[in-house]
């Protein structure tokens, strides 16, 4: 439903999370935000709070949260069948203003683990 548009969601959202310089969504972002946001946290069973953390640079090692980034990105169509991110297609959609910055960011997660929650 969302996915002509989710993938720049994501990145918006990345580029949200990623530093001071917060970008100004319009209202019908916010909800394909939010509703992508609350199928991912159900899913996932993550806490709010390690979400809210991640906005001021605190990432939790947790499962959970990891799960929840991996939602993110598979309801974006950016995780093939076999549940590869395609960081490069990820990479390739963020806003010059907030490349090198957002990239660094995207590219230290991406060894991470996997989550098998949502590969089942």
């Amino acid at each position: 439903m969302f996915t002509g548009i989710l993938p720049v969601v994501l990145c918006l959202v990345a580029v949200a999370y990623g530093g001071k310089d917060k970008p100004v969504f319009s209202d019908e972002i916010k909800e394909i935000v939010q509703t992508i946001h609350d199928e991912c946290v159900i899913i996932t069973g993550v806490a709010e709070e390690d979400i809210a953390n991640c906005e001021h640079g605190i990432f939790k090692e947790d499962p959970k949260l990891k799960c929840y980034m991996f939602c993110l990105m598979e309801e974006a169509s950016l995780v093939d069948d076999d549940g590869t991110v395609d960081y490069d297609m990820l990479v390739s959609l963020i806003p010059e203003k907030y490349y090198e910055r957002t990239t660094k960011m995207i590219f230290s997660c991406r060894y991470l683990g996997e989550c098998y929650i949502l590969l089942i």
